[in-house]
């Protein structure tokens, strides 16, 4: 089995270094059940290539890291921790790039850091996880099932079909979703029951801090109704995928999810 890109790496590392950019360097963060190889896929050349110094880190007890068997031992607030470090390494604040549960955890560093931006995919609302799992079982209640039992009972992600309707469109081909299931992993039990939690951010957390809030059409996990909830409630506009699932940076059209963000990022840079 080809080990994941950046298995046994903290952080993955593409473009110029941070001084010797035009612009302010971009740290990626992953979501549940992966690692930074989602960002390895395009997004981190994509950017790299246009002169972005770009950073993905692979959160606390991600496959191949020494901290592996631990997994469990890890809740939000140390992925908090763990990016924050990432952070605070850097010569100038930079762009966060967080897909998901990653969202998540960029909205609540930028409460804690000074930023030069926040962009969130498909990102777990400012509240947490609750609300987006109750529409779930509404609408896809064995989906919610089999995302359940992987979490509460730490059965192997080795369903291709419940892999294939998390992340993607059905128009995705199957063969995406077979490549890339062996990379996948256990997520921590601790940081689920975290997000699931219903968290009160401040009302002005992040409205200091330019946000682009994305979403997709076709995202069974986070439906486009929380993206643009999430906007609404950071101050802005959302801006949602045709045709797209929740994965949109491994989606075959993932360069318009890039180029939304560069179009976006240069007219923060001004």
């Amino acid at each position: 089995m080809k080990a994941a890109p950046g298995s046994g790496q903290r952080v993955l590392r593409t473009g110029p270094a941070p001084e010797d950019s035009d612009h302010p360097p971009l740290v990626f963060i992953h979501g549940a059940f992966a690692g930074a190889w989602t960002w390895a896929e395009h997004f981190l050349a994509y950017f790299g290539d246009r002169g972005f110094s770009c950073h993905a880190i692979n959160l606390p007890g991600r496959k191949g890291m020494d901290d592996y068997p631990r997994l469990h031992d890890y809740g939000i607030d140390d992925f908090i921790d763990a990016t924050a470090e990432v952070v605070d390494a850097l010569p100038r604040p930079p762009v966060l790039v967080g897909h998901s549960m990653g969202g998540f955890i960029a909205q609540r560093l930028a409460m804690e850091r000074d930023l030069a931006a926040v962009v969130l995919m498909s990102s777990v609302p400012p509240t947490g996880l609750a609300a987006p799992s109750m529409a779930l079982a509404v609408s896809q209640p064995m989906l919610l099932w089999e995302i359940s039992r992987i979490e509460s009972f730490g059965e192997p992600l080795d369903s291709l079909e419940t892999l294939h309707q998390s992340i993607f469109n059905s128009h995705v081909p199957k063969a995406v979703s077979e490549r890339l299931l062996p990379w996948f992993q256990m997520e921590s039990r601790r940081a689920v029951m975290d997000l699931h939690t219903v968290f009160m951010p401040p009302m002005l957390g992040l409205r200091s801090t330019p946000v682009l809030v994305l979403g997709a059409e076709h995202d069974n996990l986070i439906p486009p109704v929380f993206v643009h909830g999430t906007a609404a409630f950071l101050g802005t506009q959302a801006h949602i995928f045709d045709g797209m699932g929740h994965a949109v940076m491994l989606e075959e059209g993932w360069e318009e999810g890039a180029d939304a963000i560069a179009d976006w990022l240069r007219e923060v840079d001004g």
